[in-house]
C-alpha cells in the first residue's frame, strides 16, 4: 500500500506469500515416503538427528554400544514394530536391567 493511499480504500490485492496451510510442499511426509527414491542412510541420519537434536541429546553419544545395537535390533526388526511406551520402558524395560 502506498504512503497517499488511505486505509479505507486500500487496493485489496492478494498476500505477496502463498498460503501454506493447505499446501502439499508443506505437508510432513511420512516414514514411508521418506525412504523412496533410495537414499535409506541419508534419510536414517535425518532422522536420527532430529531426535538427538529434539531431545538434546549429545551427538557423541551415537558411538556408544548401547546406541549402536539400538539401530541394529531395528533393522533387525523391520516394519511394523511399535516402538514401547514410557510405561513399558518404565516398567518392564528398566526393571529387567537394574
Amino acid at each position: 500500500m502506498k504512503r497517499s493511499q488511505s486505509v479505507r480504500y486500500s487496493d485489496p490485492s492478494p498476500p505477496s506469500a502463498p498460503s501454506l496451510y493447505k499446501s502439499l510442499v508443506a505437508r510432513q511426509k511420512n516414514v514411508k515416503n521418506l525412504f523412496k527414491g533410495g537414499a535409506i542412510k541419508e534419510t536414517m541420519g535425518r532422522l536420527i538427528i532430529k531426535f538427538f537434536i529434539y531431545e538434546s541429546v549429545a551427538p557423541n553419544k551415537s558411538n556408544s554400544h548401547h546406541f549402536k545395537n539400538m539401530i541394529m535390533g531395528t533393522q533387525y526388526a523391520g516394519m511394523g514394530i511399535e516402538p514401547p511406551s514410557p510405561y513399558e520402558i518404565k516398567y518392564k524395560y528398566l526393571d529387567n536391567e537394574v
